[in-house]
């Protein structure tokens, strides 16, 4: 927010010579009903990792035994070290001792098997549930654009999140090589026009999506930016190549890709209302709000 809203002349407020940024305000959804960056209570998923977790015990026995942890300690206890180490070793903080080289690539090795564990992998169910919404709504910009490209639709969106929410959509995709992703890293989806004659039509794929055709006139490319000091990496999502159609990648895309509906539907549970902020004005998706 800083590097995109700096303060100018009376804005100024903050000593310039330590960082010249200002207040953002952001309106946001309810932890509780935020499925679309966040991640509500879901039953139906908390199963799927239970049964995830158990295909691994085999794994996460051998670590416990090589690193002397006791036999209670979970799989995500270790991520917690991993991360708080990891973010340690990288602000060239001061560490113990004992933790050495050796330790910290045994961590990080746990780390992305239990990205990989989080976000289902293979599973199709686990895939929906991790970031099958924003892929939706992402898909659903890009139909609208391509629909009408001469109205005023967002040329760009941009949704922030954590590590876990890359490393969603990228398996969404299927793309992720099941390594965390670093700080400051990104994802970008762009949709770019060709010049001839659009004809569109529609066909119906599995689970009932309705899929337009554009013929080949727009197509999706896809970026990933894990290092700041090269160019991105340039993503071919499976059974697909570069300047992907946007019909294929509806299509590719449409067994993981969910309304916000149905992925509560599918969870098992409810939408929730009750907020964890307090003295706030939670904005819902419509527009209305609930004082607090």
């Amino acid at each position: 927010m800083a590097g995109l809203y700096p303060p100018k002349g009376k804005e100024v407020w903050f000593p310039e010579d330590v960082l010249t940024w200002q207040p953002i305000p952001i309106h946001t959804t309810m932890v509780t009903m935020d499925c679309l960056i966040g991640f509500p209570p879901c039953p139906k998923y908390l199963a799927l990792l239970d049964e995830a977790k158990k295909s691994e015990v085999d794994f996460l026995d051998f670590m416990r035994e090589k690193s002397g942890l006791e036999h209670s300690t979970s799989m995500f206890d270790l991520v917690a070290v991993a991360d708080s180490s990891y973010f340690e070793k990288v602000g060239n903080k001061p560490l113990p001792e004992w933790f050495n080289s050796s330790i910290f690539d045994k961590l990080m090795d746990l780390n992305n098997f239990a990205t990989k564990v989080k976000e289902g992998s293979d599973n199709m169910e686990m895939k929906r549930f991790c970031k099958g919404v924003l892929l939706n709504e992402i898909a659903d910009n890009m139909i609208a654009k391509a629909r009408s490209p001469q109205n005023r639709t967002y040329k760009m969106y941009s949704y922030a999140g954590q590590d876990s929410m890359i490393s969603c959509i990228l398996n969404a995709l299927g793309v992720f090589n099941n390594i965390v992703p670093p700080p400051a890293s990104c994802v970008m989806i762009e949709l770019h026009k060709h010049v001839h004659a659009k004809r569109e039509r529609h066909h119906r794929h599995q689970r009932n999506m309705e899929i337009p055709v554009f013929d080949g006139t727009y197509t999706v490319d896809i970026y990933y930016r894990n290092d700041s000091s090269v160019d991105p990496i340039v993503l071919t999502i499976p059974e697909c190549q570069t300047h992907c159609p946007l019909e294929t990648f509806l299509e590719l895309t449409s067994d993981v890709r969910v309304t916000e509906e149905r992925w509560f539907k599918d969870c098992g549970g409810e939408r929730n209302f009750q907020s964890y902020s307090r003295g706030a004005n939670l904005h819902l998706n419509k527009g209305d709000h609930l004082e607090y």
